[in-house]
């Protein structure tokens, strides 16, 4: 992530853009926030900064059993060809990259507890 803005609110915006590991960047993307439950829930939509680009709807639950938390991303397309462009265009490996270094990123953070 090499740029993000966020107003972490019902109604809020966000815009981020993302660098991959050769220094390509994704083009930068945002939305609004439509849903926050703390430590449940996010809905929020999604589109690219580039006209006439359609809106993906993001749902994600964060649901925590024995002291796991297993988090499930839900991603609603408008049309089954849009689907398809995005998966073309690497979201799948992006989501999977992104979700990966939140892992890390959870695991330094547990071990802040109690500090």
């Amino acid at each position: 992530m090499t740029m993000c803005e966020a107003d972490f609110r019902i109604g809020g915006r966000y815009r981020m853009e993302m660098t991959g590991p050769i220094g390509e960047t994704s083009g930068a993307f945002g939305g609004e926030y439509f849903e926050i439950v703390p430590n449940r829930k996010l809905v929020f939509d999604n589109p690219l900064e580039e006209p006439e680009s359609p809106k993906m709807l993001w749902t994600v639950t964060f649901d925590e059993n024995d002291g796991e938390t297993t988090l499930t991303v839900h991603i609603l397309f408008w049309s089954v060809a849009m689907k398809e462009e995005y998966v073309g265009r690497g979201i799948l490996v992006g989501l999977g990259s992104a979700l990966d270094q939140l892992g890390g990123v959870s695991q330094s953070l547990s071990g802040l507890e109690g500090s």
